[in-house]
């Protein structure tokens, strides 16, 4: 019930208030599915660059590990460079006095300089072939202890280095955290044989230093460093990470072996999500893991669709500030037309006056209606003008029938005395003049084709009086000569033709009047080889017969409206003419019943 009564309000609502409340459901649904798709996306993108971020920050923590293990073997491998101190290592027998004492100033001398080279290098242990110990690590007995327990296990390794877990220095009054890489040193020169052990000593704090440095560049993206005894490194030291959840995160790194591109979600025991990407570096044996807490993604996420919603409630409101304009050149054009409609039901045939730039197809609307009122307006003025124009006419005729009797036997007499006197010009001109009387007098205005071109050779013969070098061709398709046509619809033409065409040129040249069959039609062409006409004068006389110009003689102005009139759009009437050239107008009627 509550949903038809709904819509009849909706329906009952004026046109532009259902306009602006579709423009606002229109633009409201696609608002709130970008909301959702971008919502989704962008916790997608959140989540997929901290990845990403957390697999950059790994790669460039691999690289300076790898940078620090470099500098660590080139320390190691001084042997190589300095052939001295390679022979010093390679000695069988141990030595005594001065040798010794020369021998350990070379090495430490070697030693030292490398260290200051290496800050993060802390101590350097070289144990010989025969067991003497060279050293700037404190305690060689110390020293040669680590050597001797951890040169075995470097003897296992494919390149003959071990590196070790992170342990205390227990033998220093300070104890201090190390890292301790182990050598077997040969004798390149020869072959593999070992020629003694290198022990290089790294500080914790300076591996802190290089595991820590990159860490501020995104607040929330922390790293772990784990090895198969546990945590070496970490950069928070507020606890984040319980010892249970560490030994859990460790276990699950190590039993992951097909991790898809280093990705972890790990969960801990609270409950709360991390993001975790871990690679392995192939050396040392540790596990690189950068961690990102789920509130730090989240609330990133959150400032970013904040954000959007900020500029979507913008743009939302400005679409209907938009469409509130819209919706007015819509429904205000509509008005206007339909107050524009109603006053010519009334019968006011009114132009849409004030017409502003506005939306093109109303304009455009608007336009046509008002081309339609004036197209309308024109109409009845040439419906009005043509019979004003048949009124005149019929005038003239009335005019032409006063005392014909007296003007028959007038022309009889004129006829006789020719015939009298032998002047046969004088008998012709008086009998084509009858003959045109009586056609002007005849009553109705339907005549056949024989008989209107009957009167045009009578009215050319009467010419031929006057213009003694004056030639004239009419020719009939009989098949036509009985067919009807309006009255007084040739003569003019040829009319025409004699004044403008020929007298110019005194009357000489030629006419030809000739009717025939086209198709459904009768074409009468006029044809002369007068003066012609010149373009601008042809263009004049299709501009009268397009607006309807009025005349006060029967010329091809007055012929095109009767053939309007009389036939409608059936009937035609073109010019062709070109200056002392002559001219050419065709016209063309409809076929109609024959004449009986």
């Amino acid at each position: 019930m509550n949903r038809k009564i709904w819509k009849r309000r909706f329906r009952q609502l004026p046109f532009r208030r259902k306009l602006f409340l579709t423009y606002m459901l229109v633009s409201m649904i696609p608002a709130i599915a970008a909301c959702v798709i971008f919502g989704f996306n962008t916790y997608k993108q959140t989540k997929e660059q901290y990845y990403d971020f957390a697999e950059t920050l790994n790669q460039q923590t691999l690289q300076s590990i790898n940078t620090l293990l470099d500098e660590v073997d080139r320390v190691a491998l001084m042997h190589v460079i300095d052939s001295e101190i390679a022979d010093i290592l390679n000695k069988p027998y141990v030595q005594t006095g001065m040798e010794y004492v020369s021998d350990l100033r070379k090495v430490e001398s070697a030693i030292d300089h490398a260290v200051r080279l290496n800050p993060k290098i802390s101590g350097v242990t070289f144990v010989g072939r025969n067991d003497q110990i060279y050293s700037n690590a404190g305690s060689e007995r110390n020293s040669f202890e680590r050597i001797q327990k951890w040169a075995p296990l470097a003897m296992l390794q494919d390149e003959g280095k071990f590196i070790t877990s992170v342990y205390e220095d227990d033998f220093n009054q300070n104890p201090t955290q190390l890292l301790s890489v182990v050598y077997v040193l040969g004798d390149w020169q020869s072959s593999l044989t070992p020629i003694g052990y290198a022990n290089i000593d790294i500080s914790y704090d300076s591996l802190q230093t290089i595991l820590g440095v990159r860490n501020w560049k995104r607040p929330g993206v922390h790293t772990l460093v784990l090895d198969d005894q546990g945590l070496i490194y970490q950069s928070r030291k507020e606890g984040d990470w319980q010892p249970s959840e560490l030994e859990q995160l460790q276990q699950q790194v190590m039993e992951t072996a097909d991790v898809q591109e280093g990705r972890l979600s790990f969960e801990k025991e609270e409950g709360s999500e991390v993001l975790v990407y871990v690679e392995r570096h192939q050396e040392t044996g540790w596990h690189i893991v950068q961690y990102v807490p789920r509130s730090v993604y989240v609330s990133s996420f959150q400032q970013s669709l904040k954000s959007f919603l900020v500029v979507l409630l913008l743009t939302w409101g400005g679409v209907l500030l938009l469409a509130t304009i819209f919706s007015m050149q819509i429904t205000k054009p509509i008005q206007r037309i339909r107050l524009a409609m109603r006053k010519a039901e009334e019968g006011r045939l009114e132009p849409i006056e004030d017409l502003r730039p506005g939306n093109p197809e109303f304009q455009q609307l608007m336009n046509s209606y008002n081309k339609m009122i004036e197209q309308l307006n024109e109409s009845i003025e040439k419906e009005y003008r043509a019979v004003l124009q048949q009124k005149k006419a019929e005038l003239k005729m009335l005019q032409l029938e006063i005392n014909p009797h007296f003007l028959y036997n007038a022309l009889n007499n004129i006829s006789s005395l020719g015939e009298i006197h032998d002047i046969p010009q004088i008998q012709t001109l008086s009998d084509s003049l009858s003959q045109m009387f009586r056609y002007n007098l005849r009553s109705g205005d339907r005549v056949t084709v024989r008989e209107e071109l009957q009167h045009v050779q009578h009215y050319l013969l009467v010419q031929q009086v006057r213009f003694i070098h004056l030639q004239v061709s009419v020719e009939l398709d009989e098949s036509i000569a009985e067919m009807p046509m309006r009255k007084f619809l040739i003569q003019p033409i040829v009319e025409n033709a004699l004044s403008h065409g020929l007298e110019p040129l005194g009357g000489k040249g030629k006419i030809e009047v000739r009717a025939k069959r086209d198709e459904h039609t009768i074409c009468f062409t006029i044809r002369d080889n007068g003066a012609g006409m010149s373009a601008a004068r042809q263009e004049q006389l299709r501009q009268w017969f397009r607006e309807g110009h009025p005349s006060d003689h029967l010329g091809l102005a007055n012929i095109y409206l009767r053939l309007q009139h009389d036939y409608g759009e059936a009937a035609s009437l073109s010019i062709r003419s070109l200056p002392q050239v002559g001219t050419v107008v065709q016209m063309r009627i409809p076929i109609q019943e024959v004449i009986t």
